[in-house]
């Protein structure tokens, strides 16, 4: 146990085994508004050991709980200095008469009983007004602190508000100066931009005309460097030939006083030829000078002429020189005037753009100055925001808490001056649900254990009759040699007796040991996974034991005093020979011609053996029928053992999960907060809300028995949540406002039918009739299902919804699903707790697996004596017919032959067996079923038709292993021993 403070021993169940010594555990709570630091003294503990509490029998299980998902998985032990309540909340009780009482037994509850009502009214004459008092003053003390916090919130809120509109009085003062500031700098840059933009306009033209003019420029400067060009080329060209005319012209002018007859021929034909190539004209008047058509006046006139055109060419030159040296001037003096435009230009542009960076300097400055004041003004905007915003939501809060609180204090108050006296609970070790369900699974498996023996020694009885007969039959040579010998009947019954008696008390003992030590430590291990129980401590009963001795003794020895003494009637002479084989008779099925005609050889000897040896047939029969039947049964008890829950939890209750509400469970805000939670599960499909009561059906000479109540406040809709219908029916039953339907096992255990009447009983004991009108299939606990008019016309008051069905596709959500609808319903303060259907569902499955374990072993018990029985009666068979076989393998009949000679037998027989075993088993089923119900369940009575095929197939199975075992031993039968006659 946890001693120092932060300590904490956890569960040694699964759940706990999740946490290891030493791991950190820290207690939360799913509401954030739960202070979990009011009831402990803190919260975060270290794992110092494992423990198992006998609060807690069932390892499934911890109970429910009133926060989280509505279940506990684990509980835990913390030392009491770890807890700040003020009071004990339970108090455990034991009492010394009860040290010895064994529980479960009727003299430990009626002690039980006694002490509760002594405790109960000891506790209704305690002086409670004090405690209602103190509780009281406490309540109230809590109620102004509450009601001080809550004027303080006020007055912190009023505050908070007043804060806030002074902080927005200052932020519009500064946007206000903001928004002057903006209008101020955009005017005074609006004013500077439009000067700037008018010498902008201004740069532009000058530019664009002094671009005219240089391209003017460039074009006449262009123009002048062709026209220069194109002169320089033509005075490249004609001022050679203005001198060569010139020349030609003086050479003319000095032959021209000349006769042309003193001119050399070559002088006169280079001045002809050059004279043609000047000009035409003087070319002819030169030709004509030569040839002495014209004189030289003639000539001298065409070179005057000639040396005119000479003279005007190069006057033309001379004047086109003077023009392009004018027009090379008036160029120069426009290149002038381009650059004096271009740096005046220049200069515009210098202060166009030192005026563009003074007027963007000024706007940097003024929009910087802005900046920092929108900034600080958005700094203060969005300071305010903020604290608008955590105003806003904390005022929603703020009042949501104040109006919570203030409704809790009205709530307080209203609970304050409702105080009564405080109820005191005793309950005893029944409300444990592991306590309660070990003693149902006890008490399931004493019905067993009371059936089957009774079975199993009629099959051992069976068994220990063949036996002992055939043993006496076997030893009618030595019991005559004794008659002879002159021994009395007496001396040579005992030696029978006395061999059956050491026999069966040799078994007895062996099987008590088995049955005192392995069976029990099976099935305790079975359960053992369901309960946190100590080891399992077996107890050597007397009692059981005598009476089992006695049965065997009685079985077997009693036969070899018949079997004996039956013998004994016989003289020496007829027992000291072989009995003498029956006498072969027809048959009935010669009488069948139609069949025994169809025969072969094989199977009319076959069928004549079969009633030859009738003492035989009905023993195998019989005892291959009664192992049949027993593992029949262990297979259908399986069956109607596993159907439970499937049936109950799936086919009969269609709701996945119950809510069960607070006791005050009306208030509008409670089920408003529900009803939210419930719209926010989409995946739930339907909601029916119920009234739930615990009443206690009685009846003269019948156990009472605790019924639930139930009540859906829409009948037309249960059928969605839970199937009425009669078991074997389709047709479901409808709520009528005439009566109420009741569960089937209520109905058998009162004697009950439609129309019938039968009488309930509520906590204060009060008696009410109430009317069948149907019986629906049902197999855990007893219900009683009505409308609500019948309820108000049976109790005389209107039902009142205190839980709630939900459906939802249980395929689709895993545990972990069904945990957060838990966690989210259980929050609300309209929930008490939920349960899901499949937890319950589980939960009864496990109990119901560890069943099948004692059902296993019942199995395998019937399958072992079922083996036992066919080698028992197939040995005493061969051995009986040792001179028959002898004499067909004499015949010439193979070892297989003869196998098959016994084996046809012994199939026939099985099969007859299995087939009158199988109608034995329904109804040995039917009895164990109706043995082993307790009152408040039933047992599926159906067998599925694949554990008619298992019985079948085992017992077939044994058979043939008998028959393998056999042949070898009819393979070594000596068949001259056996021939052999006895004289």
């Amino acid at each position: 146990m946890p001693e120092a403070t932060g300590e904490i021993v956890i569960d040694a169940g699964d759940r706990g085994n999740e946490f290891k010594l030493g791991d950190q555990i820290t207690f939360t709570n799913p509401d954030q508004e739960v202070d979990l630091k009011k009831t402990f003294d803190r919260l975060t503990y270290t794992v110092v050991g494992r423990a198992k509490s006998p609060l807690f029998i069932s390892s499934m299980s911890r109970g429910t709980s009133g926060i989280g998902k509505g279940t506990a998985d684990v509980f835990a032990i913390i030392p009491e200095q770890d807890f700040k309540l003020s009071v004990y909340t339970e108090a455990y009780l034991t009492f010394q008469n009860t040290a010895a009482s064994a529980p479960y037994t009727s003299e430990y509850d009626e002690k039980i009983k006694r002490h509760k009502e002594a405790v109960e009214l000891a506790l209704k004459i305690m002086p409670q007004e004090r405690r209602l008092a103190e509780i009281r003053a406490e309540g109230q003390k809590k109620l102004n602190e509450a009601l001080d916090k809550i004027k303080e919130a006020k007055k912190q809120l009023t505050d908070a508000e007043q804060e806030l509109k002074e902080a927005k009085i200052k932020l519009n003062e500064g946007e206000q100066s903001y928004h002057d500031g903006v209008n101020k700098l955009q005017t005074e840059l609006a004013q500077g931009q439009a000067k700037l933009d008018v010498a902008a306009k201004k740069l532009a033209q000058g530019r664009a005309e002094l671009k005219r003019n240089h391209q003017q420029l460039e074009q006449g400067q262009s123009q002048l460097k062709t026209g220069q060009s194109q002169l320089d080329q033509q005075k490249l060209e004609l001022v050679p030939k203005l001198a060569q005319g010139q020349q030609l012209a003086r050479a003319l002018q000095q032959i021209s006083g000349l006769d042309p007859e003193d001119i050399p021929e070559e002088q006169r034909q280079e001045l002809l030829s050059a004279a043609q190539a000047a000009d035409p004209k003087l070319g002819a008047a030169t030709a004509g000078y030569m040839e002495g058509a014209l004189d030289g006046a003639a000539l001298q006139k065409a070179v005057s002429a000639f040396q005119s055109g000479l003279n005007e060419a190069s006057l033309q030159l001379d004047h086109a020189q003077q023009k392009l040296d004018a027009t090379r001037a008036q160029l120069k003096e426009g290149v002038a005037k381009l650059r004096e435009a271009e740096r005046q230009l220049v200069q515009g542009e210098a202060s166009l753009k030192q005026g563009t960076e003074e007027l963007a300097a000024a706007k940097q400055a003024g929009e910087a100055k802005l900046a920092d004041a929108k900034a600080e003004l958005s700094r203060g905007q969005e300071k305010y925001q903020e604290g608008l915003k955590k105003f806003s939501e904390e005022k929603v809060k703020a009042k949501r808490e104040i109006a919570d609180g203030e409704k809790e204090v009205a709530e307080g108050q209203k609970e304050q001056d409702q105080l009564e006296l405080p109820k005191v609970y005793v309950m005893d070790r029944s409300v444990n649900p592991g306590y309660t369900e070990y003693s149902d699974n006890a008490d399931r498996l004493s019905s067993i254990a009371t059936a089957f023996p009774v079975f199993f020694f009629l099959i051992a009885a069976l068994v220990s009759l063949t036996t002992m007969t055939r043993m006496v039959e076997e030893q009618r040579l030595q019991i005559g040699t004794l008659k002879a010998l002159g021994y009395s009947n007496r001396d040579v019954m005992k030696k029978f007796l006395v061999y059956s008696t050491l026999a069966s008390v040799a078994a007895s003992a062996a099987g008590l040991a088995i049955g005192f030590t392995l069976f029990p430590a099976i099935i305790y291990d079975a359960y053992g996974a369901l309960y946190n129980l100590p080891d399992v401590r077996t107890r050597f009963y007397l009692s059981y034991s005598i009476i089992s001795i006695i049965v065997a003794v009685l079985c077997t020895t009693m036969t070899a005093f018949v079997a004996t003494r039956v013998e004994l009637r016989s003289n020496a002479s007829v027992l000291m020979r072989p009995r003498a084989p029956k006498n072969g008779s027809r048959i009935w099925l010669e009488r069948v011609p139609w069949v025994w005609n169809r025969l072969g050889f094989i199977g009319k000897v076959t069928a004549r053996n079969l009633f030859r040896y009738k003492q035989r047939m009905f023993m195998t029969v019989c005892g291959v029928a009664g192992c049949t039947a027993l593992i029949l049964t262990g297979f259908g008890l399986k069956d109607s053992i596993g159907d439970i829950a499937p049936l109950q939890y799936g086919k009969i209750m269609q709701h996945q999960a119950t809510v069960v509400f607070q006791e005050d469970n009306g208030d509008s805000g409670m089920a408003e907060d529900y009803n939210q939670r419930i719209e926010a599960m989409p995946d739930i499909t339907g909601i029916l809300n119920v009234t739930q009561e615990a009443m206690t059906a009685t009846a003269p000479g019948v156990n009472a028995q605790d019924v639930s109540l139930f009540v859906p406040q829409s009948p037309q809709e249960i059928d969605s949540f839970i199937v009425l219908k009669p078991r074997g029916q389709e047709q479901t039953l409808s709520l009528t406002d005439d009566g109420a339907i009741i569960t089937e096992k209520l109905a058998k255990l009162f004697d009950l039918k439609m129309g019938s009447t039968f009488t309930v009983q509520n906590s204060d004991k009060d008696p009410f009739e109430i009317r069948v009108a149907g019986i629906t299939e049902n197999y855990a606990m007893h219900y009683v299902y009505m409308t609500p008019l019948y309820y108000e016309e049976i109790f005389d008051a209107a039902p009142e919804v205190n839980s709630q069905l939900l459906a939802y596709d249980n395929n689709g959500h895993n545990p972990e699903w069904e945990d957060q609808l838990g966690e989210s319903l259980t929050a609300s303060d309209r929930v008490a707790m939920i349960s899901f259907t499949s937890g319950v569902s589980d939960a009864f499955s496990d109990t119901m697996d560890s069943m099948n374990v004692v059902v296993v072993v019942l199995i395998v018990s019937a399958a072992a004596l079922a083996f036992v029985v066919l080698y028992n009666l197939t040995n005493i068979n061969v051995s009986e017919r040792i001179r028959e076989l002898s004499t067909i393998k004499v015949l010439g009949f193979y070892d297989k032959e003869v196998t098959m000679y016994i084996y046809r037998e012994n199939m026939i027989l099985t099969v007859l067996g299995i087939i009158a075993g199988s109608l034995c088993g329904v109804f040995l089923h039917r009895f164990v079923l109706l043995t082993a119900e307790v009152d408040a369940m039933m047992f599926s009575p159906a067998i599925h038709e694949i554990s008619y095929g298992y019985a079948a197939l085992l017992t077939l199975l044994f058979s043939a292993i008998v028959m393998a075992s056999m042949h070898y031993k009819l393979k070594r039968i000596d068949m001259i021993e056996a021939l052999k006659s006895v004289e």
